[in-house]
């Protein structure tokens, strides 16, 4: 056993840069495997978990101000857990090079310390009890530069004073970085998230009141049949109430999740796989190579399974260096990754889940799978006769059928005259034909991972900057007060332009005994909504039609399909409302949002030819435009939809660095496959060099060897790849569709398949290095040796 034992290690050191391939497969697998488990745990943890310690409301009910104290009563409601009372104001913040921005201003309670919807202080302090002082939501800090011990100018309704900011918070509420009204649905179309102490309220009127209620349910609490008593029960005027799995933020990082779902596995799945199979082939090659050794073994009485066991350190050695280098490169891979789905949305730093079960079982698996990888293949070859191995290759080896690509490849080099060391290369490549085929299957699948994946994205960033600029025209503005038609053209007018009244309002939609609110848009056929994207049905034409147009966020969760009916109220109670029919679904990428004619609108919320916020078509762009909106009376918040595309499609800008990491990765185990590849068949032909070599052959001809070989696997694997990706790319995009409640139609640039095409013909040769590098150290005194051995 002592013999076996040396040849073992013997083999191992042999085959050392073969083993530190395999070391780094293994590695990249574990990396994946775990590091993608704790990147998901991180998302789950950040998504879920902020939700559940800040303990995020399960239900808001906004509603008209009311004193304090009024419904207290409704706590003793069974199932409700806790019950906070909180006023939420509308004012402009200004600071330090800031223009004035619109903001959502919450004023926090006496001791700075909320209840439900708490906040996770991110840096500074809690304004102190009576100190008149401000913490602002960490999207004001990477949007407009403040920071604590800066001063900022907040004006509330007709109060305006300078406070100090002492910290930076993250509530629940507000995990999304606020832009654009109708794409993540702020109230008023908020910019800026800010939490005042209660100080700062001296002098505004209504300071003591409420007009927004938060409720946490027990465990197991029936939601829908609390919310129902609550409404029937609360004395106030209720303008909207917002369930917590239908509030914005949670609706869209939950997107972010599912998309992670559904990218992470296949990339997984896919490098996995091709590092199994390289793991195979490189442990079936390596016992090929060794027949006489196991006959000799067979012949001098040692067992087969014996044979089989001393194989074990080409399994164990190199899995546990690689388990151990994944391990230790996993937590990095894995925040990289977060990190980038992190910018992509805005989310705050993650809560970590710690280890798991997955890091151990990945670990065993890898073992177990090396070990029967290297001892079955042994083990098959032992179970021959020694005197089957031991026969000399070169006077007994049966004379191989000639493949028909060999001779092919012979004719062509006699009439193209193809240098020798190419064909060559080719004839190798085509006579080891399970090797050929495991690497351009395994890379093909690789590049159509790739591809697949970038016209995923580029389709994704396209579509999504389309239903951005579908969103409005060229500005949105935002009244203080309704206001009339001559306004409202008066502010298209200032800016050379024209103005297309809106009335933009929560209502609540009654759908059989389904109630909901959702925020609907009152517009007139126009401009705008013959911009806007369909689905299915058609836009309305008539101001006065009893019709109304939803998203297909909406559609899916209200099963509603064009045709069907549904009644539309101001608020609950209200006594009476307008019965309308749906006669179309918006595609984009709005969160439960409708659009009704104009003058349905304006009689639904009695505002008889008045308008809440106008869309603005101008030539005009940029600071001169938002200069000069702003000088108009009565404005409350202005919209550049410039400036909103830019910060819509800045998310993209995390999850690209997170693609490109992957594509690098990709490409890296392509390389390593072929390196490896390259390497056994450059063992494998040492004697064959022996006869190169004497007959005159130089280093660039053994070259020209070694790179056609990897260059034709890697062109295969392209030729598989290129048609394969857009049958991939539809797939994901089905399932992203499916997630996101929205249709995108694949986008193919052809500048996309020719940027991989060339990055992939760039990194490939590398692959040929190995080859090349044990190629020259075999000379002909050291090659004839070895023929002579067989």
């Amino acid at each position: 056993m002592n013999t076996l034992l040396r040849k073992s290690w013997r083999d191992l050191l042999k085959g050392r840069w073969q083993a530190l391939g395999l070391s780094l497969l293994v590695a990249i697998v574990t990396i994946l495997i775990v590091g993608g488990k704790h990147t998901r745990g991180l998302l789950s943890n950040t998504v879920d978990g902020w939700y559940e310690r800040l303990d995020m409301a399960d239900l808001e009910i906004v509603c008209f101000p009311t004193h304090r104290g009024a419904i207290d009563y409704a706590k003793e409601i069974e199932g409700i857990e806790a019950m906070e009372e909180r006023l939420l104001v509308e004012g402009l913040l200004a600071g330090r090079s800031i223009r004035p921005v619109p903001a959502l201003v919450r004023i926090l309670p006496e001791d700075a310390k909320p209840k439900i919807d708490r906040l996770r202080l991110l840096e500074g302090r809690l304004p102190k009890r009576g100190e008149k002082a401000v913490l602002v939501d960490r999207s004001v800090v990477s949007e407009y530069g403040l920071g604590i011990g800066d001063t900022v100018t907040l004006e509330v309704e007709e109060h305006k004073g300078e406070y100090p900011i002492v910290g930076v918070a993250l509530s629940p509420e507000h995990v999304l970085h606020p832009v654009h009204p109708e794409y993540t649905l702020p109230l008023k179309g908020t910019v800026a998230v800010i939490y005042a102490s209660a100080a700062t309220t001296e002098g505004v009127e209504n300071a003591e009141r409420i007009n927004s209620i938060l409720f946490l349910f027990e465990e197991g609490a029936d939601a829908k049949e609390i919310e129902k008593q609550l409404l029937d029960v609360l004395p106030v005027s209720v303008s909207h109430v917002k369930p917590r799995e239908n509030d914005p933020g949670r609706v869209f990082t939950g997107m972010i999740v599912s998309t992670y779902d559904i990218y992470m596995p296949a990339v997984a799945t896919m490098c996995v796989v091709i590092a199994l199979t390289l793991l195979v082939l490189t442990c079936v090659r390596m016992v090929k190579r060794q027949e006489t050794t196991i006959g000799t073994l067979l012949a001098v009485g040692h067992r087969p399974y014996q044979i089989a066991l001393s194989y074990v350190a080409l399994a164990v050695v190199p899995t546990a260096l690689g388990t151990a280098l994944g391990t230790l490169l996993q937590r990095p891979f894995a925040m990289h990754l977060f990190d980038g789905y992190a910018d992509s949305v805005g989310f705050a730093p993650a809560i970590d889940p710690g280890s798991g079960i997955e890091l151990p079982l990945t670990i065993v698996g890898c073992l177990v799978f090396s070990l029967l990888a290297c001892t079955l293949p042994a083990l098959w070859t032992a179970r021959a006769r020694p005197t089957q191995l031991l026969r000399p290759s070169l006077l007994r080896r049966q004379r191989r059928r000639q493949n028909v690509v060999v001779h092919a490849i012979a004719r062509m080099r006699d009439i193209l005259r193809i240098p020798i060391s190419v064909v060559l290369g080719m004839t190798n490549v085509a006579r080891r034909r399970w090797a050929t085929t495991s690497a351009v299957l395994g890379l093909g699948g690789i590049f159509a991972l790739v591809l697949a994946f970038l016209m995923v994205h580029v389709t994704h960033r396209v579509e999504l900057e389309k239903s951005v600029e579908r969103m409005g025209l060229d500005a949105t503005v935002v009244f203080r007060e309704p206001v009339f038609e001559d306004q409202v053209q008066a502010v298209g007018a200032a800016v050379n332009g024209e103005a297309e009244p809106l009335v933009a309002k929560i209502a609540l939609f009654e759908i059989g005994d389904r109630s909901l609110f959702r925020r609907i848009t009152g517009a007139p056929p126009g401009k705008w909504t013959g911009q806007l994207s369909l689905a299915e049905g058609r836009i309305f034409e008539d101001p006065w039609a009893n019709e109304i147009v939803i998203d297909r966020w909406l559609a899916d969760e209200t099963g509603l399909a064009v045709g069907e009916t549904l009644s539309l109220y101001p608020f609950p109670n209200a006594p009476e409302g307008f019965e309308l029919t749906l006669v179309g679904i918006l595609d984009g990428v709005s969160l439960g949002s409708a659009v009704v004619p104009i003058e349905i609108a304006r009689a639904l919320f009695e505002l008889p030819q008045q308008a809440t916020a106008a869309q603005i078509a101008t030539d005009m762009s940029g600071i001169a435009l938002e200069t000069e909106l702003w000088k108009q009376e009565g404005i409350e918040s202005v919209f550049d939809m410039h400036r909103a595309r830019t910060r819509v499609t800045g998310n993209f800008e995390g999850s690209e660095s997170v693609l490109l990491f992957g594509l690098f990765m990709a490409i890296g185990i392509a390389v390593l496959f072929l390196a490896i590849l390259a390497g056994l068949d450059a063992v494998d032909r040492a004697p064959d060099l022996a006869v190169l070599q004497a007959v005159g052959w130089r280093d660039r001809a053994v070259l020209g060897l070694c790179l056609t070989e990897v260059l034709t696997r890697g062109m295969l694997a392209l030729v598989i790849a290129l048609p394969l990706a857009p049958v991939l790319a539809n797939y994901l995009l089905d399932q992203i569709s499916e997630a996101n409640h929205y249709r995108m139609a694949l986008e193919t640039p052809p500048w996309l398949s020719m940027s991989l095409v060339g990055l992939a013909m760039a990194l490939i040769p590398l692959g040929a290095i190995p080859a090349y590098r044990a190629s020259r150290r075999v000379t002909p005194a050291r090659a004839m040796r070895m023929l002579t051995r067989e």
